[in-house]
């Protein structure tokens, strides 16, 4: 069942990508596990053509597919939403408002850029 759940995130993340799940080395063991990087941007969601709702709405569905599969697995394990890139208010906002704090244990964001 998890398989295709990540299977299925990936087949929405868009053709020719992957699910990227990035581990947070720390010591005793990953501290978090990120999901994806920085979906407000048009060269991380494809198709390109997205508009940032329309990426907002599939990250939400990507993020709400690996978060029981990392929970059953590891309960432990925080699972960190968002990884916007800058202080993308807007897109943090939509990402609420699709469910992230119910499918994630911490948000990140990139200040850069």
């Amino acid at each position: 069942m998890g398989r295709r759940q990540l299977v299925s995130a990936r087949r929405r993340a868009g053709p020719g990508s992957s699910l990227r799940l990035s581990r947070n080395a720390v010591r005793g063991g990953p501290g978090g596990l990120g999901v994806w990087n920085e979906p407000n941007l048009e060269d991380f969601l494809k198709p390109e053509s997205l508009t940032k709702s329309e990426r907002a709405d599939r990250y939400a569905e990507m993020l709400s597919a690996v978060y029981p599969i990392v929970k059953e697995a590891s309960p432990s394990l925080p699972v960190i939403g968002g990884a916007v890139e800058g202080a993308d208010a807007d897109f943090l906002e939509m990402l609420y408002d699709r469910g992230l704090a119910d499918d994630s244990d911490a948000v990140s964001f990139h200040p850069y850029g």
